[in-house]
């Protein structure tokens, strides 16, 4: 679990109750908390883990689920910000109901696998480089630039159509 299991929102509740769940059937099952783990000690963790579980009530794009993607951690999260859609390439872990059944199902499923996503695909996915592609694109959708030859400066137009270049 990435999150401080104090904070409310992140509903550790439901990782709890989840776990005694996942224990009926797989009583060696354990949680680990990395939240105040130096950073650096953060991808040994989830390396040596089987799964991330997200249950919070409210996310943006949480740089916890990108990591545990590229350590080849699969995911069980309930559907949160953008998670679904960072998921949605992988084909291990997915989206669950926001309840201790349908997140221990989720895990159950996930430790009964002997799949792991491919961390390198998925960190190539969430790369600084291919973010900055990402940005790109889209500020030359939202300024009507179209795709411009290698080397080529594209030419400011002010909002009436005119060209207003030096």
């Amino acid at each position: 679990f990435p999150y401080d299991p104090a904070r409310p929102e992140k509903r550790f509740d439901i990782v709890s109750a989840a776990l005694d769940l996942v224990r009926e059937e797989l009583p060696e099952t354990e949680i680990v908390t990395v939240h105040g783990s130096p950073q650096d000690r953060v991808a040994a963790y989830m390396n040596a883990c089987d799964a991330m579980i997200l249950t919070s009530d409210t996310e943006g794009s949480p740089v916890a689920v990108r990591e545990a993607l590229a350590c080849g951690l699969p995911v069980v999260s309930v559907d949160v910000g953008d998670v679904a859609e960072v998921l949605a390439e992988d084909r291990s872990g997915g989206i669950v109901e926001r309840d201790p059944r349908s997140v221990a199902d989720g895990l159950l499923a996930v430790l009964r696998s002997p799949h792991r996503i491919d961390g390198r695909a998925a960190g190539e996915r969430f790369s600084t480089g291919r973010g900055a592609e990402q940005l790109e694109s889209l500020y030359r959708r939202i300024c009507g630039v179209s795709s411009l030859p290698a080397g080529a400066e594209p030419t400011p137009t002010a909002a009436d159509g005119r060209d207003h270049s030096p």
